[in-house]
């Protein structure tokens, strides 16, 4: 017997063995393709065609309808340009036709987006693609530039980056030809000595090259002044040259890891924080920042009530952060407590961060009780209702004596200030009045909590609180992204660095800040990273999180997230948002440390006896592309002195050192640091911590044994492990 499964675009044949594959995939083209070039040039990348500034530019737009049904409704516009005048608005299948615009040559860098849109015949699809183009504006002469920047920052003005004092500092130096002429025998010079590396010496116009310089940051202001030189036809002017300046200052090392906690996605610094009903669930986020180019290891994240985090490594490299969390139950009352998070960072030690949160418990009554709502919806949860901004909204609050006794100085306050009127102040039993207030609406989302008191005849008060929300939304259909890398909003260069080859993560957070549900909803990248999203509409006030994932490539890297919707009038929605990294390297030194050759890097490491001898290996490998000298291996025990055979490496070279010493019982960790100069006597560092756990060994006492006792003992140590054995007489 054959079964038959059918998925999109998979036909799967089980039974038989084998599997067929449907030629129609899943993930087929889209009906509609747009390719644009600038005068000719399909210049998906930069730089594109060298043009003069001033010169003509014509950009064409080649529609093609690659589906099988009919587009009507086509229209082609750019981010730069506008509405873009096309021959005609409907395209059979198959067909294609040329869009056309023109302009006049920008100096510098130019890059723009075509986006064309259509609607299918037959299903009313929306459907859509996008391509950009470039172009480089240039002089018609020979020009040069030189942009320097310090650990990535355009730093032509004093301070500059604080650095800290003796860590690496990277100079960039990206030249380029302005010009509309060949430049040969370029250069690029420090006039601080610095050695500049260059990796061409001819650009044509337009093109650009990033020559690169290192250094150990010294105390107090620092300026270099970087400068390019260049030589085209002596016809054409000879020798061409431009300078720019760069700047840092050197500090002592300061914050070098911070904590931010919420509770329930609500910052709560300071009391009260969020108002949860007593017994509904709580969660804390803790967002851990590594501060510092250095690795960090050994992160560890701690509350002061006991809380349990969980977080997703122990180890966090440069400027990169992580997320843990926790969970708990609202307890009554008035709540704090405080994050810690701690981590090692290399010869600077143990470095640490805290931050407070709080919410307050708010108790579901059997004796009041109040119902609030905002423009009659009963909101308790976010958004709530999708308010116009600046339009009059209503809260109600329905106070309810829900025992057996008249209540007594029935108040009801708004923890937002909003003033609250109740039309009496007592209540029989079972009897309810409403009470009111009135605001205007502010943007974003807006939370505000009501809470009654009452007396009950004996003189005990009575207490209640019911929260409610709404969305301010802006009068027309909106639609926006909010694009992180990494978990950094890193909308300006450079962004996070992250090592070359380690992983990417992008989020893509998208929010209904207008009227009326947004269908249709679509994310694409500039970069081509495929882009996933939980759902393809959005109510009003309402958010999501779409995602990609990717590995970081070498130096500056920037990516665009575009969204597309469409509103409830049929109309197209777009709205986009950049973001940076910047890809570097693996460190030059690296270090990998074991304890009795296991590499524990986390605690309790290998079980151990104590008084037994232990032995750490330190295996130090140049994973750079220069010789590193001077090389010094140490422990953070000072009892642990560590013996290596060389203290040079050549690049690709590892070499093993080693230490040993006496278990000691309890938790042990001890880290290994290994320091080294580069050439131009840049000071390199890694680290790696391992652990063990020394136990004292079970004595049992035994008579002597033959035969079947000698089998019981071997499984009696097969269970127990080691065993200190005593005889004994019998």
């Amino acid at each position: 017997m054959i079964s038959r499964v059918c998925v999109p675009g998979i036909t799967l044949m089980v039974g038989l063995g084998f599997a067929v594959v449907n030629p129609l995939s899943a993930q087929q083209a889209p009906p509609v393709t747009v390719e644009k070039a600038t005068n000719g040039m399909d210049a998906d990348t930069p730089p594109g065609p060298a043009l003069v500034i001033g010169s003509a530019v014509t950009w064409t737009y080649v529609v093609t309808n690659t589906g099988s049904q009919a587009l009507s409704q086509v229209q082609v516009t750019d981010d730069q340009v506008g509405a873009i005048a096309c021959p005609k608005a409907t395209l059979a299948p198959a067909e294609s036709m040329t869009c056309t615009a023109s302009g006049t040559a920008q100096a510098g860098q130019y890059a723009n987006l075509a986006t064309v849109a259509a609607v299918t015949d037959t299903t009313s699809e929306r459907v859509s693609d996008s391509d950009p183009s470039h172009y480089f504006g240039v002089v018609d002469q020979p020009a040069i530039d030189l942009e320097k920047a310090t650990n990535g920052l355009d730093a032509d003005v004093a301070p500059g980056p604080f650095l800290v004092i003796g860590t690496t500092v990277s100079w960039t130096y990206v030249v380029t030809n302005m010009g509309n002429f060949t430049l040969g025998d370029i250069a690029v010079t420090d006039d601080q000595g610095v050695f500049v590396s260059c990796p061409a010496v001819l650009l044509a116009p337009g093109e650009s090259m990033t020559c690169t310089a290192f250094g150990s940051a010294q105390a107090g202001q620092y300026a270099n002044l970087g400068t390019a030189t260049g030589f085209a036809d002596v016809q054409m002017g000879g020798e061409v040259s431009d300078s720019d300046p760069s700047h840092y200052l050197g500090v002592e090392l300061g914050p070098a890891i911070q904590l931010e906690k919420a509770t329930n996605g609500f910052d709560a610094d300071v009391a009260p924080g969020p108002a949860i009903p007593e017994g509904a669930p709580v969660t804390w986020t803790y967002v851990v920042t590594n501060l510092t180019e250095q690795e960090l290891f050994r992160v560890q994240v701690t509350d002061d009530q006991g809380v349990m985090v969980s977080c997703p490594a122990s180890s966090l490299v440069g400027n990169q952060s992580m997320t843990c969390t926790a969970n708990g139950s609202a307890q009554l009352g008035q709540y704090a407590n405080l994050g810690t998070v701690t981590a090692l960072l290399g010869e600077a030690g143990s470095v640490s961060d805290t931050d407070p949160s709080h919410y307050l418990g708010f108790a579901v009554s059997e004796l009041v009780s109040i119902e609030k709502a905002t423009e009659g919806v009963d909101a308790d949860l976010p958004p709530g209702p999708a308010l116009l901004i600046g339009d009059p909204v209503t809260w109600t609050y329905v106070v309810t004596n829900t025992g057996t006794e008249t209540l007594s100085a029935v108040t009801v306050v708004d923890d937002q200030g909003v003033a609250v009127a109740c039309p009496k102040a007592t209540l029989a039993p079972g009897e309810s009045m409403t009470c009111t207030a009135f605001g205007t609406v502010v943007a974003g989302q807006y939370a505000n909590l009501g809470t009654v008191t009452a007396s009950l005849p004996t003189g005990g008060p009575v207490t209640a609180a019911d929260p409610s929300h709404y969305f301010g939304a802006q009068p027309e259909p909106v639609i926006d992204i909010q694009k992180a890398t990494n978990g950094i909003d890193a909308d300006t260069p450079p962004g996070p660095s992250i090592p070359v080859g380690g992983a990417v993560i992008w989020t893509y957070t998208l929010s209904n800040l207008g009227q009326g549900t947004l269908t249709g909803i679509s994310v694409v990248d500039d970069q081509g990273v495929a882009v996933s999203c939980p759902g393809t509409s959005l109510a009003a006030g309402e958010t999501m999180v779409c995602t990609a994932s990717g590995l970081a490539q070498e130096g500056q890297y920037a990516n665009v997230g575009t969204v597309t919707a469409t509103a409830p009038s049929g109309a197209t929605l777009t709205a986009l948002d950049l973001s940076h990294y910047f890809g570097g390297m693996l460190g030059p030194i690296h270090l990998e440390k074991a304890t009795n050759g296991v590499d524990a890097d986390i605690a309790p490491g290998p079980s151990l006896l104590v008084g037994t001898s232990v032995v750490w290996t330190y295996v130090v490998t140049n994973s750079g592309s220069d010789p590193l000298s001077e090389l010094l291996v140490t422990d953070s025990d000072p009892a642990v002195t560590v013996s290596c055979p060389q203290t040079m490496l050549a690049p690709g070279e590892s070499m093993t050192c080693s230490a040993s010493g006496p278990v000691a019982e309890g938790q042990y960790e001890n880290v290994g640091t290994v320091t080294g100069r580069l050439p131009d006597r840049r000071i390199v560092q890694t680290a790696d911590p391992s652990h063990y756990l020394g136990r004292q060994a079970s004595v049992l006492e035994i008579p002597a044994l033959s035969g079947r006792g000698l089998v019981l003992l071997a499984l009696v140590l097969a269970i127990c492990g080691a065993l200190v054995l005593r005889r004994v007489a019998g």
